[in-house]
């Protein structure tokens, strides 16, 4: 078992400053949203989080069978209402409805 972390403060705004390892990465909101637009919306950190497990596991399978993966291309969206996520209505249902990821490979398969 391995446990791994990251830490974070708020920051001006509606800004999130997190410290990951050796890295920082600022998530923030839109100017439309009232951010400052320092870095993607925690939407979208969360949507790039999950095409870097897929790239990340799809060169561990191609490494595992001996696949030569010479490249992969990710388009990743979601579907929210809004009026969930900001608690504005209650019958709505926060988070994520609906994922859709299209990965395009480029391999001998």
């Amino acid at each position: 078992m391995k446990t791994i972390g990251v830490q974070g403060s708020m920051g001006a705004g509606f800004a999130i400053d997190m410290t990951c390892g050796n890295h920082q990465v600022f998530i923030d909101q839109p100017r439309s949203a009232l951010g400052t637009d320092t870095g993607p919306s925690p939407l979208e950190l969360v949507l790039a989080a999950l095409g870097g497990c897929f790239g990340t596991i799809g060169r561990f399978v191609a490494h595992q069978r001996k696949i030569v993966l010479r490249g992969m291309r990710f388009e990743i969206e979601a579907d929210y209402d809004p009026a969930g996520l900001l608690g504005r209505d209650d019958s709505v249902r926060p988070g994520f409805e609906e994922v859709r990821l299209r990965v395009e490979i480029d391999a001998d398969l």
